[in-house]
């Protein structure tokens, strides 16, 4: 049977404590539910999606304390051959190949949507006011409609994944993260080095921030 990945960030929102608990309740039941069946498809993403959403919004009911969590999400699924990379909200999934960033999600968020009808540009997103308003996010409705990338083929020894929130992308420039993923020889040293520059550009009250990078060996 071949072997199957599942990689999941998630960046949670509202109340106290709410997106904390939304966050890793999420990460913890896509992956659970990708235990279940192992498999890579897109209906196998989305009902991952879905599952996890379920799980949030029960919560949700049962405890008013968490009646206003939400959260961002991304996830890669993929089996070498065939991979399929999901998310709702501004967490991100870039995919280098050849050294340079061949592909990443697009946002939904407001400074997105500005981007995409010429109002800001892509650096302007970073720093815009509404930057942190997104338009998608697991708790927020019933209904899902995630958004999916197809790798249109195989991945190859060489390629990488990052898969990040917002309090990280937003303080790493894309150029820099192809400088510093031909730079490094381990996925950790790779995050080091861009973590390096988040910390001396970042304020004290800055957002948190998390990333995950995986190396195609």
């Amino acid at each position: 049977m071949e072997d199957c990945y599942l990689w999941v960030v998630a960046d949670g929102m509202g109340g106290h404590h709410g997106g904390e608990v939304a966050s890793q309740l999420a990460v913890e039941s896509m992956l659970r539910h990708f235990e279940r069946d192992p498999s890579v498809s897109k209906e196998m993403l989305d009902a991952h999606f879905l599952f996890a959403n379920e799980r949030i919004m029960d919560l949700q009911n049962e405890n008013a304390q968490f009646q206003n969590m939400q959260t961002t999400i991304v996830a890669a699924l993929t089996n070498g051959g065939q991979t399929i990379i999901g998310h709702l909200g501004d967490s991100r999934c870039y995919l280098f190949r050849n050294g340079r960033i061949d592909l990443r999600t697009r946002d939904h968020s407001i400074v997105q949507m500005m981007v995409k009808h010429g109002e800001i540009t892509e650096k302007e997103m970073r720093t815009h006011e509404d930057r942190n308003k997104v338009l998608k996010s697991l708790g927020k409705d019933r209904e899902l409609k995630p958004s999916y990338l197809m790798v249109d083929s195989p991945l190859q020894t060489g390629d990488a994944l990052l898969l990040c929130t917002d309090g990280f992308w937003e303080y790493v420039m894309e150029g820099e993260m192809e400088v510093d993923y031909y730079k490094s020889h381990s996925p950790e040293e790779w995050l080091a080095k861009m973590e390096k520059r988040l910390l001396g550009r970042a304020k004290n009250n800055h957002d948190n921030y998390t990333a995950m990078a995986v190396f195609v060996l």
